[in-house]
């Protein structure tokens, strides 16, 4: 991947892939449609935006990866939380462009699905966030399983599917954000929703 620092490439790149992540979501969530394919629908974009950006940025798209990274020293903290700012921001703008196409009248979208409460969303929230962590960990960022030398080509495949897994099981408990990005941007209680 990438080796951000002052550049603004991987900043660039992290703001693209995840305003087109949380732009697809909303468009899933908001769209008056039947919401039975959303999961494979935001997994394929989860997919295609890790691939276009993981060489300049690392494709994180989702302050949950990124985080995961700094914690197993695979990125700075400083551009830990470059890269927060960004996605956050990019989360929100792109929220507003899917409100704004779809609902621009509509309170909520990513929230606890009745008859769950917090408590269950936020443990279903938890589990498929830290599947999206070790994935992106193990298969993009650990050295042994993607050797510079003999790098893999399946780490964004193997994200998006961890997201379609996630979206199927957790999409009628908790809305199945698994991204601060989209939890904050999508959502009316957004800041409460991803603490």
């Amino acid at each position: 991947g990438g080796a951000p620092g002052a550049a603004p490439a991987p900043y660039l790149a992290e703001f693209l892939g995840t305003f087109v992540v949380v732009f697809a979501t909303g468009c899933t969530v908001l769209s008056p449609g039947s919401p039975a394919w959303s999961p494979l629908a935001v997994g394929c974009v989860v997919m295609a935006m890790v691939y276009a950006t993981a060489s300049v940025s690392g494709g994180n798209l989702n302050p949950a990866v990124t985080l995961s990274l700094g914690l197993i020293g695979h990125l700075r903290w400083v551009v830990v939380v470059r890269y927060w700012l960004v996605q956050l921001f990019a989360g929100i703008l792109a929220a507003l462009c899917a409100r704004a196409l779809f609902a621009p009248d509509r309170p909520r979208s990513v929230t606890p699905i009745e008859p769950f409460t917090w408590e269950y969303a936020v443990t279903a929230e938890v589990i498929y966030s830290f599947l999206l962590c070790f994935v992106f960990n193990n298969c993009f960022a650990s050295k042994r399983n993607n050797p510079r030398e003999d790098a893999n080509q399946f780490y964004a495949l193997a994200m998006g599917f961890s997201v379609v897994a996630g979206g199927y099981a957790a999409n009628r408990i908790s809305g199945a954000a698994f991204n601060p990005a989209i939890a904050i941007g999508l959502s009316g209680d957004g800041i409460r929703w991803s603490l």
